[in-house]
């Protein structure tokens, strides 16, 4: 009898010490369930996989939100990267604790509720925030203060869900590596697919506004249904609530006006950036010119930054720029009319090398732009054969020659680096025929600290081609100087130049030759270097452009049309 209740005694307490026996595994269930309802390991792992998915959507489409004000670079990715793993750790580190004295299932679904209604008002917040970072901090430390108060509050409390998760689901210690590996798959193979859908399928498809909305519908979508099945009316009220407002947030209009000299006429999220046209009333009462005392300006705008501008009752380009190189192709004439274009914009350019006989091949690898300047700037696609592909993939494959090629790619916004390589250049070489011209469009300074870029991109085509002219179009800015930002004009051959006589010019081609002499600069490339696929550092050279740049487009279009 005493050896049969010593047994007993003994049974008990080695059942108390070792958590790893069926009745170590009661106690534990027990006391994460505490009399609460507790969620099945398949809703949590539901749970898990929407959450998770979410996550990385809205880091995605953080870019796209804060692009048209910053613009996008390595910054707006590195910030957006930052906040999230931030945010993330932060979640997970308070998520731990909270979740040991209070594991709740209410509470982890309430969490992720305040996460979803928060991202549903991203909206409302966004362009004030994005606008007041800016304004207070320019590009750099913008972005990322931007990103924190818009991203790190939601993505916070979604971190928290993780150790919520693996304590709710923990039914048996003898498990708990099992069950949080399962519950870390679940959560990144959702982060994958989130990141593949709002890629390639949302942004282009239905755009930044009606993404947003997906994004709070998925977050929604487990508390809601949680509290649904837990009879919490209220949670599920305000769980519909977000939902609605986010759906009627991204019932946006196509056509908007942002003021009395401000038309939004088209705005659309292609795969490559957001683009906008906007027609910009100017008034000039005191033009000597009658045409020009009140007319309309036309832009294309892609990531908040001017690609092509067009003055729409004459439909010609309003960039000086464009004027330049057409006088330098008029005055320096190549055997041949067969032009490369690489990068179309919004074709403005095309009409005036069309007028000069050129047939012209452009390569653009946007589509929404092709259609864009087909349906808004009128691109003449009987004299303009358009081929949307990347640029130096089109250079590597053709077998065409052409008598001119032309690289008009770069943005005060963004540089594209693996267009402005010693490799890209022979690349374009390549194609050219006997007598070619190679010429390009750069943003950047003839002088002064900042002008490394522009020597370097000198001194590497020079490293290819024999023969190179270089051209100002100065800045319009008050108090300009060679030191101010301008686009700078550059032509290479690997043949002596042809020279038009000016002594037989009409009056109207002599304005011309006078205003490309005048843009004739001469630019030591000596303190730059000679830049390869290998080592380009462009991006290192490019963030001062990018804050003048960004700078001059806030003050010509103002805020309201960057973030629209």
């Amino acid at each position: 009898m005493l050896a049969d209740v010593a047994e007993r005694v003994k049974s008990k307490a080695m059942a108390s010490t070792q958590p790893n026996t069926p009745s170590g595994q009661r106690e534990a269930t027990a006391s994460v369930t505490s009399g609460q309802k507790t969620p099945s390991f398949g809703f949590v792992a539901f749970t898990v996989l929407f959450t998770g998915t979410g996550i990385l959507m809205l880091e995605v489409l953080g870019t796209r939100i804060a692009g048209p004000i910053f613009g996008v670079s390595l910054y707006i990715w590195t910030a957006l990267i930052s906040v999230t793993l931030t945010s993330l750790a932060v979640g997970y580190w308070i998520g731990g604790p909270i979740s040991d004295r209070y594991p709740r299932a209410d509470l982890m679904y309430g969490l992720i509720l305040l996460a979803g209604l928060f991202i549903a008002f991203l909206p409302a917040i966004d362009g004030p925030v994005l606008n007041a970072c800016y304004q207070a901090f320019r590009i750099r430390m913008g972005v990322l203060a931007a990103s924190f108060v818009l991203f790190a509050p939601p993505l916070t409390l979604l971190g928290m869900v993780s150790p919520f998760a693996i304590k709710l689901a923990l039914a048996d210690l003898r498990k708990t590596g099992k069950t949080a590996g399962k519950l870390y798959a679940i959560s990144t193979v959702g982060s994958v697919a989130g990141s593949i859908l709002t890629g390639y399928v949302l942004i282009p498809g239905i755009g930044v506004s009606k993404t947003l909305f997906v994004i709070t519908a998925m977050v929604l979508t487990p508390p809601v249904v949680w509290f649904v099945i837990a009879r919490r009316l209220t949670a599920v009220g305000a769980g519909v609530v977000g939902l609605a407002v986010a759906l009627l947030v991204g019932a946006e209009p196509a056509q908007a006006s942002l003021g009395p000299s401000m038309t939004m006429i088209d705005k659309r999220d292609s795969l490559y950036g957001q683009i906008k046209v906007v027609d910009q009333v100017i008034s000039d009462p005191d033009h000597p010119d009658p045409r020009l005392r009140e007319y309309t300006v036309r832009q294309l705008l892609i990531e908040g930054t001017t690609q092509t501008a067009m003055l729409v009752e004459q439909n010609v380009s309003a960039t000086n720029y464009v004027h330049i190189m057409t006088y330098f192709l008029q005055f320096h004439p190549p055997a041949e009319r067969q032009m490369l274009l690489i990068g179309l914009g919004g074709g403005v350019q095309v009409h005036s090398f069309n007028k000069l006989g050129y047939e012209v091949d452009a390569v653009e690898i946007d589509p929404t732009v092709s259609e864009f300047a087909v349906k808004y700037f009128g691109l003449d696609q009987d004299h303009c054969r358009v081929i949307e592909e990347d640029g130096r993939a089109y250079l590597r494959t053709t077998d065409q020659r052409y008598d001119v090629v032309v690289f008009d790619v770069a943005g005060g916004g963004s540089q594209p680096f693996h267009l402005f390589s010693k490799e890209a250049f022979e690349e374009a070489e390549s194609v050219l025929a006997p007598g070619g011209i190679f010429a390009l469009n750069l943003i950047g300074y003839q002088s002064g600290e900042h002008a490394v870029l522009t020597a370097s991109v000198l001194r590497t085509a020079l490293s290819v081609f024999d023969h190179g002219r270089t051209y100002v179009v100065p800045s319009e800015e008050p108090g300009a100087s060679d030191e101010s930002l301008d686009n700078i004009l550059m032509f290479f051959s690997n043949s002596p130049f042809n020279e038009s006589d000016p002594s037989g010019l009409t009056p109207k081609d002599r304005i011309k030759w006078e205003r490309l002499s005048n843009g004739a600069i001469s630019i030591d490339p000596a303190p730059g270097q000679i830049v390869t696929d290998d080592l380009n550092p462009m991006d290192r050279w490019t963030p001062h452009i990018n804050e003048v740049w960004r700078a001059r487009l806030f003050k010509s279009l103002g805020s309201d049309v960057l973030s629209y």
